[in-house]
């Protein structure tokens, strides 16, 4: 019954046009907002740690516009199998849209490297359909059902999907066949990553794109998506510059990460609506 009611609400989603699932975003934001305000107080605290300075108001400002804009991202996954290349001509600007193109010349694959900010779906998916080959790297949902539907939305765009646990034994593979690898890196790696400076405080980041990117000497870029004003995006490609002369070492691992970890930022203070604060970014600790 759960799984029907799912596969309906779907699919009466992705019979509404843009317009309509623009519009279905900012009333199911509002609602979340006003009527069921979840993750206030871990975004209230987050926002008052990289925002020391600014007033309760404009802290209620943004948690308001970035509920409405996650909950329109989660809405554009489900509707990604509309989305093709007309579409994306129509809605997607790209900056400096033959980056990739240029980076994958060297035979190496590309590693792309991003973060929860913006639509970072609408981005996969546009990528692919400007014609480069993507694979995300992603961790399996427990919910099977869940997982296969999410999954399988990324996949009629053209996105490829490597889960995390099946990672080490296929990136290099994604990469001889001179693809893009996407990962993103911007949430908290608890033990596992390494502290580097996010938004003037130590966070706990993953390591999996920079480690890649040394072993394999694979070149990297940063990626990111904005939503526009008007609810179309723009698609960003920077190459970040690697020291060829560098070996997958801790200090080169580190030096690595906080490059795009310093981009990652500096968008977050450009436009901190888009970014997803509801989430613990800073709940590990460097140890004492």
């Amino acid at each position: 019954m759960r799984e029907r009611l799912i596969r309906l609400a779907v699919s009466g989603l992705r019979r509404l046009s843009w317009k309509g699932l623009l519009r279905a975003g900012g009333v199911i934001g509002w609602i979340w907002h006003f009527l069921l305000p979840l993750r206030g107080a871990v975004m209230q605290a987050n926002l008052r740690r990289v925002f020391p300075e600014k007033d309760a108001a404009w802290r209620r400002s943004v948690i308001r516009a970035c509920r409405r804009h996650f909950v329109l991202t989660g809405l554009e996954l489900l509707w990604l199998p509309n989305v093709d290349r007309p579409f994306v001509e129509q809605h997607v600007r790209f900056l400096d849209r033959e980056l990739p193109g240029r980076l994958l010349e060297r035979g190496k694959g590309l590693i792309c490297v991003g973060g929860h900010f913006g639509s970072w779906e609408m981005m996969g998916a546009a990528t692919c359909l400007a014609g480069y080959p993507l694979s995300y790297i992603v961790k399996r949902i427990n919910d099977p059902f869940l997982d296969e539907l999410i999954n399988a939305s990324r996949k009629s765009a053209g996105v490829d999907v490597i889960y995390t646990r099946e990672a080490g034994r296929k990136v290099l593979r994604e990469l001889k066949r001179n693809r893009l690898l996407a990962f993103l890196s911007d949430q908290d790696a608890r033990s596992r990553g390494v502290f580097v400076d996010f938004l003037g405080h130590p966070a706990s980041t993953p390591t999996g794109a920079a480690v890649y990117a040394l072993r394999l000497k694979a070149p990297v870029m940063f990626v990111h998506d904005r939503r526009l004003p008007d609810g179309n995006h723009e698609i960003d490609f920077r190459e970040i510059p690697v020291d060829p002369d560098w070996e997958a070492s801790e200090e080169n691992v580190l030096a690595l990460t906080q490059r795009f970890t310093d981009l990652m930022a500096e968008e977050v203070r450009r436009l901190p609506e888009q970014w997803f604060w509801m989430h613990k970014r800073w709940k590990t600790t460097p140890a004492p």
